[in-house]
C-alpha cells in the first residue's frame, strides 16, 4: 500500500458537503478506473449492497464508490498503524470512472473458484443518528433508521444483513439456521467454520488493542469461503464511511466487539465447542 501525506481530522464534526467536495477535487489528478467489463467478480447479484456502488477492475481489485471519510480512515489507520488495517481489504489509491470517484481496493474473493460470501452489519447503530437529523430527518426515523433491527441481538452487539448467494435474512432466520445456510448449505464445512472463528476471534483481538477514541458505525463484516476449497477462508471488515477518530470517548467500538463476539458461537463447527478458542467465548 501507498504512503500519502494526507492528514485526517481529528473531529467528528467535518460536514458532508465537505467531505464530497475534497472527494471531487481528486478527480483531475486521478487515473482512470480500468473495468473488467466481463465479469465484475466484486459486485455480483448475489451481493451485498447498493448495486452498481462497487465495479470489478482489469487487475482484479474492485472500485468502491469513494467516500472521504473511508477514505481518511483508510490513511488515519495507515499513519497510527492501527492493529484493524490488517483486517479492512487493502486500499490502494482513487480512481475516477463517469462522474464518480472510486476508491480501489483488494478483492478478497480473488483465488477463489466459487466463493460464497456472507455480509453481517455490526454494532449497536447502522448509519450515523446524527447526520440524518442533520439532513432534516425526523427524530422518529432517524432513530429507527440507524438502530440496527434484528432478532438476533443478544446483549448490546448486534447482527444483522443477508448473505450471498441464497440472500437470506437473520430477521427472516435464526443466526444458527444462518452460518447453517451460509456454510453447509453452500459445499463448506468444519474446516470453513474454525477457519471463520479463528479470523473473527484475531479481530477481536486486535480491536481491543485499540487505545484511542474511535466512533465506528455502519461497519460490517465480509465473510467469504470457495465453495470448491472450503478451508481458503476470507473475512475481513468493511464499510467505514462512518467510522473516524473523536475527541470525546465512544461506545460504538465496543458495540462492534460485542457483536462479533456474539456471532463467534453460531460460527463454530462442533469440535470447537469442546475446546474454547477464545477467552471471551
Amino acid at each position: 500500500m501507498a504512503n500519502s501525506s494526507n492528514t485526517t481530522s481529528n473531529s467528528s464534526t467535518t460536514t458532508k458537503a465537505k467531505n464530497n467536495s475534497n472527494v471531487t477535487k481528486r478527480k483531475s489528478n486521478a487515473e482512470s478506473c480500468k473495468l473488467d467489463k466481463t465479469h465484475n467478480m466484486c459486485q455480483t447479484k448475489e451481493s451485498a449492497g447498493h448495486p452498481g456502488t462497487i465495479l470489478g477492475l482489469v487487475d482484479k481489485t474492485c472500485a468502491k464508490r469513494a467516500n472521504q471519510a473511508e477514505y481518511d480512515f483508510y490513511l488515519y489507520a495507515r499513519k497510527h498503524k492501527l492493529p484493524i488495517l490488517k483486517h479492512m481489504p487493502k486500499m490502494y489509491g482513487i480512481c475516477s470512472h463517469g462522474d464518480g470517484m472510486y476508491m480501489r481496493v483488494e478483492n478478497i474473493k480473488v483465488g477463489m473458484k466459487q466463493p460464497v460470501e456472507l455480509d453481517v452489519k455490526l454494532g449497536k447503530f447502522s448509519s450515523d443518528y446524527g447526520d440524518m437529523r442533520d439532513q432534516g430527518v425526523s427524530f422518529l426515523r432517524a432513530l429507527y433508521k440507524s438502530t440496527v433491527r434484528t432478532l438476533a441481538n443478544v446483549g448490546q452487539g448486534r447482527i444483522s444483513r443477508n448473505f450471498a448467494p441464497a440472500k437470506f435474512s437473520f430477521s427472516t432466520l435464526s443466526p444458527r439456521s444462518a452460518f447453517r445456510k451460509f456454510v453447509e448449505g453452500n459445499g463448506g464445512n468444519d474446516k470453513t467454520r474454525e477457519e471463520i472463528v479463528l479470523k473473527l476471534n484475531a479481530i477481536v483481538d486486535d480491536l481491543r488493542k485499540i487505545k484511542i477514541n474511535i466512533r465506528m458505525i455502519g461497519v460490517s463484516l465480509l465473510i467469504a469461503y470457495d465453495a470448491a476449497n472450503p478451508s481458503k477462508v476470507q473475512v475481513k471488515m468493511i464499510d467505514f464511511a462512518h467510522t473516524m477518530p473523536v475527541n470525546e470517548a465512544s461506545h460504538s467500538l465496543q458495540y462492534v466487539i460485542s457483536g462479533i463476539e456474539n456471532i463467534i458461537p453460531y460460527a463454530k463447527p462442533p469440535s470447537m465447542m469442546l475446546k474454547p478458542m477464545h477467552k471471551n467465548t
